[in-house]
């Protein structure tokens, strides 16, 4: 696979899965910002809206996971040209909360390429505030293959 040949298969995986109806990935939409397949990573960034806020305003710490799980599942999608590649764990830590109307980015790295298991690193941060770390996230996936 080619830099362009990943980018592309990026790109489509995201528009697929934002036309699956009445899902999350309806909802929580990336847009890809950049992607090495030398580099094993990708950056996305979503909007921050209304209906992501909790009680307290802010994003709420269940849809930060989402993001994580979207973004780490994909770059593992297409990295390692699975069928799917299921969640087996995902942790998340959270250091500061996300304003509403805000450019969430996150950055995933794959960390170990294995038959069966991918390791994943993630990274967030809001763009309009001096790019500080907001959480992060480590994941294990599970690589099924075609």
């Amino acid at each position: 696979m080619t830099e362009l040949e990943f980018l592309k298969r990026i790109e489509n995986e995201i528009l697929h899965r934002q036309s699956i109806k009445e899902s999350i990935n309806e909802k929580v939409v990336p847009s890809l910002v950049s992607c090495s397949l030398e580099k094993k990573t990708m950056e996305v960034v979503y909007k921050v809206t209304q209906w992501t806020r909790n009680s307290f305003g802010v994003m709420q710490g269940g849809i930060i996971a989402t993001i994580f799980d979207i973004t780490m599942g994909i770059l593992c999608k297409i990295y390692s040209d699975a069928e799917k590649t299921p969640t087996i764990t995902l942790n998340v830590t959270y250091a500061r909360p996300v304003e509403i109307n805000k450019d969430l980015h996150i950055k995933a790295d794959i960390i170990y390429l294995g038959e069966t298991i991918i390791n994943v690193t993630g990274e967030a941060w809001v763009e309009q505030e001096d790019k500080c770390t907001v959480a992060t996230a480590v994941g294990t996936f599970f690589r099924v293959k075609s």
